[in-house]
């Protein structure tokens, strides 16, 4: 939270002293990596950038990409735990197009050759009268 309120606070020092400042696309990715709330509070304690409609309409929809990528991860997290172990083991195809079973399969007995005689039905077998 520390990263964007410091950003925040050295780009209104810099726009008083009428210096080089913070870039616009530096503030908008403190939003989008997490630091959102610490610039928004920045943003009102500082009185700064709070009248820039451009960037305000880009800082928020980095928020809001944010907030929903964090609650992606947690859907992911609670209803898809395999896609999240497969993302980070480095396994991202098997991740995404296979899930876990939960239990395990019993194998199948082998199956046997029919004998010469025919399939062993007890209606179609060689010694059925029709």
């Amino acid at each position: 939270m520390q990263g964007p309120l410091l950003f925040f606070w050295y780009d209104k020092q810099q726009a008083i002293r009428h210096e080089w400042r913070v870039r616009e696309s530096t503030l908008h990715m403190t939003a989008l990596l997490g630091g959102w709330l610490g610039g928004m509070w920045a943003m009102q304690e500082f009185k700064h950038k709070r009248s820039k409609p451009a960037f305000l309409q880009v800082y928020y929809t980095a928020v809001a990409c944010n907030v929903a990528a964090v609650a992606g991860g947690m859907w992911l997290l609670r209803f898809r735990p395999h896609v999240l172990r497969g993302l980070f083991s480095g396994n991202t195809h098997r991740a995404i197009t296979t899930r876990p079973t939960t239990a395990t399969a019993t194998p199948k007995p082998p199956t046997t050759a029919p004998t010469a005689g025919g399939p062993r039905h007890p209606h179609h077998g060689p010694h059925h009268k029709r």
